[in-house]
């Protein structure tokens, strides 16, 4: 069964030891919370890390007005972007962070096409186990002071956030390394 929003939160709620919800749009206080802070700790968990699952790749589109100084093109980020993972130029090479500049929803640089590799805001249920769990553990440390009272338990809850984001990390970066490599030839396999 995929995880949903109602789910996370419950997960979250169990980990304050407080009760669960029928859903995240019920009326009570704890759902009310949950709903506030549901959407901004997703997209938390989503630019703490490159996650492979919502890793996209995209040519982005040239900005018909060009930056007046500095850069020569401006392209638009599009519409779910969380976090660059990276950029190419048009031949496929990686450019360097001072090949470019990010600002506002645009990349700008001297380079005529940019290719974007970049992390994309999209669905919990579209998400790896991992995943859900640090974002569970970071909707706890939002929710703890208003449900518990405690400020030993948000210190406790973005610890545990932070510990199962540097777990996941770790097996993601494995990943990322299969991810890069690229395919050898029979030939090239030979030499």
């Amino acid at each position: 069964m995929a995880d949903t929003a109602t789910s996370v939160a419950n997960e979250a709620l169990l980990l304050l030891g407080q009760g669960f919800i029928a859903a995240l749009d019920e009326k009570s206080q704890k759902a009310e919370i949950a709903r506030l802070f549901f959407d901004p700790c997703v997209r938390t968990a989503l630019r703490d890390a490159n996650w492979n699952a919502a890793t996209a790749r995209k040519v982005l589109p040239r900005i018909s007005t060009d930056p007046d100084f500095g850069w020569s093109y401006a392209y638009r980020l599009p519409s779910n972007y969380i976090r660059i993972v990276a950029i190419y130029d048009g031949d496929g090479d990686k450019l360097e962070t001072d090949q470019y500049d990010l600002e506002g929803r645009a990349i700008l640089t001297n380079c005529g096409e940019i290719r974007l590799r970049y992390v994309e805001e999209t669905s919990i249920s579209l998400m790896p186990r991992d995943f859900v769990d640090c974002v569970a553990a970071l909707l706890a440390a939002k929710m703890a002071s208003k449900l518990t009272g405690s400020n030993s338990k948000v210190q406790n809850m973005y610890a545990l956030y932070q510990d199962r984001l540097n777990a996941a990390i770790g097996s993601d970066a494995v990943a990322d390394e299969q991810d890069t490599a690229r395919d050898v030839s029979v030939l090239e396999a030979i030499r």
